[in-house]
């Protein structure tokens, strides 16, 4: 840091102050003491003139002191936040996405839905508490009960949709919802209690 030459009189000023406003207030009549006598005293300071006239009848200000100061210098960090989930989830959740909705016809709004409802789970008492467990959770998501999460076999002559999948599974982790927390149901069929939506031939249900 680069230090500021700065001048501290501030004592003897304080002072000088007292005591010529000590003595106007003594002699409400007297004359203002004219520039150009001894007792007027302008202490620069960096170059900045200190305005202050004082009565020098008992004290002479002859010194100023100076002192080095550094400026403060603030610091701006940037903390660039761990994602919460982890690298793994992020593959699982994309899985989901590509099996359940990963046509060239469906819209990328149906895959955010599909990433939902596998959220909405997790936070659902009445669902396991873990994206793995609730897509492996028997007789719910496809086969991922039987042969863990995997990616369907037309995967690897869909590079494209693959890397689509894998956008909404991260815009869905961030934090993009387009379904409120009571939609847990997402197929091809009505179930639970009403629909909240139809759409890509897929209903989301609550």
């Amino acid at each position: 840091m680069k230090p500021t030459r700065l001048a501290l009189p501030f004592l003897c000023i304080a002072l000088c102050m007292c005591m010529g406003r000590r003595e106007t207030r003594a002699d409400p009549g007297a004359s203002p003491v004219p520039p150009d006598t001894p007792e007027y005293t302008i202490i620069e300071a960096v170059g900045c003139p200190v305005r202050e006239v004082a009565q020098m009848s008992m004290i002479d200000v002859t010194t100023v002191v100076m002192a080095e100061v550094e400026e403060p210098v603030t610091e701006y960090h940037q903390f660039e936040s761990e994602p919460w989930y982890t690298p793994e989830e992020l593959e699982w959740m994309a899985i989901v996405i590509f099996n359940e909705a990963g046509g060239d016809a469906a819209s990328d709004e149906t895959r955010i839905m599909v990433g939902n409802v596998v959220l909405n789970r997790v936070a659902d008492e009445r669902f396991p508490d873990t994206i793995y467990e609730v897509l492996t959770q028997e007789r719910q998501y496809g086969l991922f009960h039987w042969t863990g999460i995997q990616w369907a076999s037309r995967a690897v002559h869909e590079p494209e949709a693959v890397e689509r999948a894998y956008e909404c599974a991260r815009r869905v982790m961030e934090g993009e919802r387009l379904l409120p927390d009571n939609v847990v149901w997402q197929a091809e069929f009505r179930q639970g209690a009403g629909v909240h939506v139809y759409q890509d031939n897929t209903y989301f249900c609550f």
